[in-house]
């Protein structure tokens, strides 16, 4: 009989192997509440699977493509907004690492003496812009709009609006002609030894929260220089009571996600005009969903069809055009954001509390 062959095994390469082979944990209900939206995922009587846990509030899932330039495997970056952390999930491996989650930034929002007080001193929104070849960065705890570049190159985009420092930039979204809106509400400013009342924090320097649009030039001259843009050359498009997810909804147009500070909110479609100014109109609302589910309105998305993927009440609420409710994804947890992955992974990731979900689709559907 000829020897056996003995080849090295490592505890990573072990657990790699057995959480492919293993199912995976299960959790949550999807509920049609119009004729086949079920129909869209594959095996949705199972639910969501738990691809990873122990988070410390994720939130700001993107998609980072094959080639990028950030020199990571394609897969899924996510925010730890409390740990101060940025993860990525991939099933791609590379550099001689197994497939899991990994560390990106270990000080992605925060790196001063601030850091300790903050309740969420981390990133938040995040998303990979392909003609600045770099993901852009909702930065809590330096309060700014950042971006990382190929070979780790960290630039400020953006700081403060006619003098006076941002809140805490929560969520960002490209138009298609490369142009980005962000959110800037007060969440951020939550400090270990105040109330939860923000806009009262002796932090604030901005008396209200807004909507901003950087311009891809601006951006551009941004990297080029490597210091934020001027506050006078910033266009702030709207004030809203608590503005928080959004997402570009074809060109010159957005939804946003309001979360107000009494115990309503909803979501609504934004045009922005030749003249400059932006026009909203609420296209759906929370009203009874406070009674049966927990959340509020957070991130969302818009998919290759036109429907609308929020967070909020229940964990994942999807509205057809006309602002009626499709569907839900029963998380049974405070859910934060979500994003859909292109061709051939066909999947929507979800980020709920300390936990990164993932539903697989019979076809991709990313806009």
């Amino acid at each position: 009989m000829p020897a056996a062959i003995v080849l090295p095994v490592t505890v990573a390469a072990v657990t790699a192997l057995l959480s492919f082979i293993l199912p995976r944990t299960h959790l949550g209900t999807v509920i049609s509440l119009e004729p086949g939206f079920d129909a869209m995922f594959v095996n949705s009587h199972y639910g969501m699977e738990v691809l990873a846990e122990g988070f410390d509030w994720a939130e700001g899932p993107a998609w980072l493509p094959h080639n990028n330039a950030l020199n990571l495997e394609p897969g899924v970056v996510f925010s730890a907004v409390r740990e101060n952390a940025i993860y990525i999930y991939t099933e791609h491996g590379g550099r001689d690492r197994d497939a899991g989650v990994f560390h990106v930034d270990t000080h992605a929002g925060c790196d001063g003496d601030d850091c300790k007080q903050m309740v969420e001193p981390g990133t938040n929104g995040l998303v990979y812009h392909e003609k600045l070849e770099g993901l852009i960065r909702c930065e809590h705890g330096r309060r700014v709009l950042g971006i990382t570049l190929a070979d780790d190159k960290h630039v400020v985009l953006a700081s403060s609006f006619e003098g006076h420092r941002f809140n805490s930039p929560n969520d960002v979204t490209i138009m298609p002609n490369g142009d980005v809106i962000f959110t800037d509400p007060p969440y951020g400013l939550n400090f270990k030894n105040e109330t939860d009342n923000f806009e009262a924090s002796a932090h604030r320097d901005l008396n209200y929260n807004g909507v901003f649009l950087l311009t891809l030039k601006q951006m551009q001259a941004a990297i080029a220089s490597g210091s934020p843009q001027e506050p006078k050359r910033l266009r702030m498009l709207s004030k809203m009571a608590r503005p928080n997810g959004i997402a570009a909804n074809g060109t010159n147009a957005f939804v946003i996600s309001n979360c107000e500070a009494s115990p309503r909110g909803f979501w609504a479609r934004c045009k922005l005009d030749t003249s400059g100014h932006t026009k909203c109109k609420t296209f759906a609302e929370v009203k009874d969903a406070y009674a049966k589910y927990f959340g509020k309105p957070d991130g969302l998305k818009i998919d290759s069809e036109g429907r609308l993927w929020a967070t909020g009440p229940g964990g994942v609420r999807v509205y057809d055009q006309q602002g009626n409710l499709q569907g839900l994804l029963l998380t049974g947890r405070k859910t934060g954001n979500l994003v859909f992955s292109p061709e051939p992974d066909n999947a929507l990731y979800i980020t709920a509390d300390n936990m990164l979900l993932r539903m697989r689709l019979k076809h991709s559907i990313a806009a």
